[in-house]
């Protein structure tokens, strides 16, 4: 399992626990995608329109930090 394995579990659980939006079903929409749930930057960037407690949205800006740490993490070993 890889570390953004590992993240996606645990927003996974997040979400599920949490009531989080989902993503609109659509025919259009890859069958991952379709009953997944919006990304935590969508849920952030539109939290007005969701209403969230301020530990989900600390949760959510925690969890966007500790998701760019492993992408520049993974980037660096990739490319050094």
């Amino acid at each position: 399992m890889t570390q953004h394995d590992f993240l996606r579990e645990i927003y996974n659980d997040f979400c599920i626990k949490n009531d989080m939006p989902k993503h609109i079903k659509s025919e259009n929409l890859s069958r991952d995608i379709m009953s997944g749930y919006l990304s935590a930057g969508d849920i952030v960037y539109a939290s007005n329109k969701y209403q969230l407690t301020k530990y989900q949205k600390d949760w959510l800006n925690a969890f966007l930090v500790l998701w760019e740490t492993v992408e520049e993490q993974s980037y660096m070993r990739a490319n050094y």
